[in-house]
């Protein structure tokens, strides 16, 4: 790390003599030495976290000991903060991320602030379009309880940036994501995406460079609690109420698949900023087998030394907790076998049950666009 760090700060410190009117020419050529001498050799020094979760944590500290007018204006400074992290995930090489942006328990903060939030919300869905979307060209989900935003533009605004972001590829995603499990769901080799039973068809390789755009879950009115409940009070009840599926059908992947989060793998690395040390309700589920990190740092101050820190030391830990991945991708794996093997029929109810949660998501997303019908009554559109 020593030889690299002063590798590093020779040509940085360099750019620092550069006057001040050349200030972008220092930007752009700041941001391609980081990635050229920093972020290249972590890529290739040892194994990169293909799922990060963020939990962006200490904007409102941040703003206090800066003696900003309003502590909410720390909410700014730390999405400018996401923004250039996801740059710097992306160069990488990190396939998903998944943010903590706005929890169910923050209905409880006061009213001001809940307004700044959703203020800043509307405000950054333009940008997020532009440079998230487009610019990055990542695959955006918004993941939460849409349908009880009382603010019907930030809502929309949300639906329009998912649909843009889906329709990207040129493909018709809801027929796509109705024929094809899950990544995950495979138990072949986690580098075959998207195959099932080990082949992949002809139609499936003119897809395949769709599903190479990195995937961003905007967690926005959501908690790990709420994801369960909704995927077992809302969608696995209702496939068993419509006979869709049987309560043998009920395994980790079948619930896992039901969740928001059913198109991306397993975390495997948890970062959480202000220093403290705890998941606040998030990805409860989904974190059971991924790498955690807690760092005492305020997300606006989080910088790619920080990265770095914690890049080498998951790369330093990850033969000890990827066994305990793989003994738990296994089980789970193991389960699934045997529930396959105890009825021949089930694969065809998982399919038809994939099918039509799948086509619920994603064809009632324009519908929510236009009048103003609920999503609760359009069968969950959420999900």
């Amino acid at each position: 790390i020593i030889p690299l760090f002063h590798t590093t700060m020779f040509p940085i410190n360099l750019l620092l003599t550069l006057p001040p009117f050349l200030s972008s020419l220092k930007q752009s050529i700041s941001k391609h030495l980081i990635n050229l001498l920093i972020l290249y050799p972590l890529s290739i020094h040892g194994p990169i976290p293909r799922h990060i979760c963020i939990v962006m944590d200490g904007n409102r500290r941040w703003a206090r000991r800066k003696h900003l007018q309003s502590n909410s204006e720390g909410h700014i400074f730390g999405y400018f903060t996401m923004e250039d992290m996801l740059e710097k995930l992306k160069f990488l090489g990190v396939k998903y991320v998944s943010v903590f942006a706005y929890s169910l328990e923050n209905r409880k903060r006061p009213k001001a602030e809940k307004q700044f939030l959703m203020k800043l919300a509307l405000d950054k869905c333009v940008r997020m379009r532009e440079h998230i979307v487009n610019g990055m060209n990542f695959r955006m989900k918004v993941c939460g309880r849409l349908w009880e935003m009382k603010s019907k533009q930030l809502r929309n605004e949300f639906l329009k940036v998912m649909l843009e972001s889906e329709l990207r590829g040129g493909h018709d995603v809801a027929e796509k994501h109705s024929e094809f499990y899950p990544e995950w769901y495979s138990a072949s080799t986690p580098d075959t995406s998207f195959v099932l039973h080990g082949k992949k068809s002809e139609r499936h390789e003119n897809l395949f460079t769709h599903e190479e755009r990195l995937r961003f879950n905007l967690c926005f009115a959501y908690t790990g609690t709420d994801d369960m409940n909704h995927a077992a009070f809302q969608l696995i009840a209702r496939g068993l109420r419509a006979g869709l599926l049987k309560e043998s059908d009920i395994t980790p992947l079948l619930f896992q698949r039901s969740m928001y989060t059913d198109h991306c793998p397993s975390p495997d690395l948890l970062i959480r900023t202000s220093g403290e040390s705890r998941l606040s309700d998030f990805m409860n589920w989904q974190l059971g087998s991924a790498y955690l990190k807690f760092v005492d740092v305020m997300w606006p101050d989080f910088s790619v030394w920080h990265l770095m820190k914690i890049i080498i030391e998951y790369q330093t830990n990850y033969p000890e907790f990827s066994k305990r991945q793989r003994l738990v991708l296994q089980a789970i794996h193991k389960c699934e076998r045997e529930a396959r093997d105890t009825d021949p029929q089930r694969e065809q109810r998982i399919v038809e049950y994939v099918k039509t949660i799948d086509r619920a998501s994603y064809l009632h997303l324009p519908l929510l666009l236009v009048g103003d019908q609920e999503p609760s009554e359009a069968n969950g559109a959420n999900k």
